[in-house]
């Protein structure tokens, strides 16, 4: 021990232990640091490196500096050697980490904390006694650009959305706006919060990719009710990976959500019951039904069609007797196609049992990649044809019928006319009963057939031509 200066019963010295080296005041009395020192722990189950203060009594007492062993940095007020007061933490390289109230080495509030590697934001939120708790904010670590929003219990994200940009070559890359798309995953929102969604995220992505803006931003109340109402619940599978907060994060099985852009809804799901009610937003078409994810079907689907504005609307579902039954309310959106669909290209189109409304019918029953292949069409209810069809959706052997209802013809087909071999009939007296049995030609009788009275008495067989007896 070297003294140096005594000033006011105090001795400055140098001392070397085994465990630490001390240079500062002392009690002469006590051998304690008293006033101003700084501590060097060389061997010790403390998280303290250095510490550098004031001294009472051998303890930390008043404003001091702490240097941890993970580098990181306090400087603020100090009691018993801990964080008591009002202090600000620091990263290694003297960037602001948090600040805030301490009790005992413990924030007595969470508080604000960032992460900032090579000027670029890169995670923002708050901390309480080292963990994170609140809302927090993942930057993309190459542009700051923000990607996910969540909200932390005790360092396990609980849950939240994601924002996700496709970025498009323009003439000019460098003006950021123009190649720039955002879309956003985000629950099923409040139906009076659907029109605020768009506006709601374009304002928080400029706003929170400002440093320090989270505080101000989550001090409305609006704010944190709609993060509440458009947040999705996470089923974490994994613990922190190497990367500091990332988590494997996947949404629970049975909640909602939509996936969004600026400009309209792109897809919404509702699990009920282990079902997945999904809803696709097309360029002017809405699909809603019964998927199945692994292979990518709609079952029990409606097709409705809208123009580019209508997109807002309610979902009316109803559980009858464990059947879910689903439909869109909205008096602008009419159904014009129902059954099972499968994807082609960017459209979804029928394929297995359906109908569709085509001109003023409506086609009933097998369909194969979007065209019907057997099934009936009516028109108010009235059967018009039942048979197959061909590729472009033209009849191709079946039955046609009179308004009454009763059979008409029955047989082959060429652009919707008889056309080839098939039967015709009376419809007197409301009794089936065959006319005509023979070829036809383009809608006449055509070829060899035979006539038959009502009653069923053959009147003759031969050659017709053009609906007469040749």
């Amino acid at each position: 021990m070297t003294k140096l200066v005594t000033n006011s019963n105090l001795v400055y010295v140098k001392e070397y232990k085994n465990n630490y080296m001390y240079q500062g005041y002392i009690n002469p009395s006590s051998k304690l640091p008293n006033g101003l020192g700084r501590i060097k722990y060389l061997e010790s189950d403390s998280n303290i490196d250095i510490y550098e203060g004031n001294f009472i009594d051998g303890e930390g007492d008043g404003y001091g500096i702490i240097i941890y062993k993970d580098s990181n940095i306090y400087k603020g007020q100090i009691k018993n050697s801990k964080r008591n007061g009002f202090g600000t933490m620091y990263s290694s390289n003297g960037l602001f980490l948090y600040d805030g109230s301490w009790i005992d080495d413990n924030l007595n509030r969470p508080m604000y904390h960032k992460v900032i590697n090579n000027g670029i934001l890169n995670f923002q939120g708050f901390k309480f006694n080292d963990q994170y708790n609140g809302w927090c904010v993942e930057h993309n670590p190459s542009n700051g650009l923000i990607i996910n929003i969540s909200y932390y219990n005790n360092d396990i994200p609980i849950k939240g959305f994601d924002i996700i940009y496709d970025v498009f070559l323009m003439s000019n890359p460098n003006r950021e706006s123009d190649i720039i798309k955002t879309s956003y995953l985000v629950n099923r929102c409040k139906e009076n919060n659907r029109k605020l969604l768009p506006i709601f995220i374009a304002n928080l992505i400029i706003e929170l990719s400002k440093e320090d803006n989270l505080i101000i931003f989550l001090s409305e109340k609006k704010n944190i009710e709609m993060l509440e109402d458009i947040s999705f619940y996470y089923d974490i599978k994994e613990n922190l990976d190497s990367n500091d907060h990332k988590f494997n994060k996947k949404m629970v099985k049975n909640s909602s959500y939509i996936i969004c852009n600026d400009y309209e809804f792109i897809e919404e799901n509702i699990f009920i019951e282990d079902k997945n009610i999904k809803v696709l937003y097309l360029i002017d078409e809405i699909i809603i039904g019964e998927y199945n994810s692994e292979e990518n079907i709609f079952t029990n689907a409606y097709k409705y069609s809208k123009s580019s504005q209508e997109y807002i609307y309610n979902i009316l579902i109803k559980n009858i007797n464990s059947n879910i039954e689903y439909s869109i309310d909205n008096p602008n959106l009419s159904i014009f196609q129902g059954g099972k669909f499968i994807q082609q290209f960017n459209n979804w189109v029928l394929n297995g049992e359906g109908w569709k409304k085509k001109m003023a019918y409506i086609l009933q029953g097998n369909f194969l990649n979007g065209l019907i292949t057997d099934g009936i069409e009516s028109n108010d209810n009235d059967i018009i044809f039942k048979g197959t069809y061909r590729e472009d959706e033209t009849y191709k052997n079946g039955s046609i019928y009179y308004e009454n209802g009763l059979l008409k013809y029955q047989g082959d087909f060429y652009n919707n006319k008889q056309h080839g071999n098939g039967s015709s009939y009376y419809t007197n007296n409301n009794i089936e009963a065959i006319e005509y049995i023979g070829e036809w030609y383009n809608g006449c009788k055509e070829g060899y057939g035979t006539l038959f009275t009502v009653g069923g008495d053959e009147i003759y067989s031969g050659q017709f031509i053009d609906d007469q007896i040749a």
